[in-house]
């Protein structure tokens, strides 16, 4: 900021020259005619000629001389300071300072972490997408799996087997059309169940996923619940000897 007002300074100090220069020069041109005046104050090279040609006049000197020192000053600063005065008038006067180390570091370091932050949301919201994704192909391979677990039972494949091969084939099945992560382990599950249990976790999932109606859940509840394990009796403490 301090640099940019030291240029504008310095080129506001020439150009007044110059226009003072001009206008004093134009004030002598004014006593021959109105049109010189004008082109003395408006046309620089008319100036010139006015001044050190055909202006015959005692004191012109000084008036000749602020005005060349107005024009050439304004060009010099002009041509050494175009840069500066480009950023100027581009209304960035900031870039002008001088840079501080510290200063600069901290712009890296916020601007590092800027983009770090951008590409750790964009990485968050790629993966959140992902998991979305991942969910509905879930939820749908679900329903499919608790379908294919409800009715694999009235596969009319089925009815042509033996009675004894039927629920073999029927669970190989099963097993080799399950898709979701769901519908595996609530099948690993029913190993340890009976069917009545069978059925309520059947129906449990059912319910969340909007099925109404379940065959084999039907034939499970049916069944009777398994018996319960009989009682370990105690074992006799043995009686200590007698002396």
């Amino acid at each position: 900021m301090l640099f940019a007002g030291v240029i504008l300074t310095l080129l506001a100090v020439t150009i007044v020259s110059f226009l003072v220069g001009a206008f004093w020069l134009a004030k002598y041109a004014s006593r021959l005619n109105a049109g010189q005046a004008l082109a003395v104050l408006l046309f620089p090279p008319y100036t010139f000629y006015f001044a050190f040609y055909k202006l015959q006049v005692d004191g012109k000197e000084r008036a000749t001389s602020l005005w060349m020192f107005g024009l050439a000053a304004t060009l010099l600063l002009g041509g050494v300071f175009f840069q500066p005065l480009g950023v100027i008038a581009s209304g960035n006067v900031s870039k002008l300072d001088p840079v501080d180390p510290d200063e600069e570091k901290r712009k890296v370091q916020e601007q590092l972490a800027k983009e770090l932050k951008e590409q750790s949301e964009a990485k968050a919201k790629e993966l959140a997408k992902e998991e979305a994704a991942r969910k509905i192909e879930e939820d749908k391979n679900t329903k499919l799996d608790l379908a294919l677990i409800c009715e694999e039972i009235r596969n009319p494949i089925l009815a042509e087997l033996p009675e004894e091969l039927r629920g073999a084939t029927m669970a190989q099945n099963i097993a080799q059309g399950l898709k979701s992560d769901t519908g595996k382990n609530l099948f690993k599950s029913f190993a340890k169940m009976d069917g009545p249990q069978k059925a309520a976790a059947l129906d449990a999932l059912n319910k969340d996923n909007g099925i109404a109606t379940c065959s084999m859940a039907d034939v499970w509840r049916a069944q009777p619940p398994a018996p319960a394990a009989p009682a370990t009796p105690p074992t006799p403490t043995p009686e200590a000897p007698k002396p």
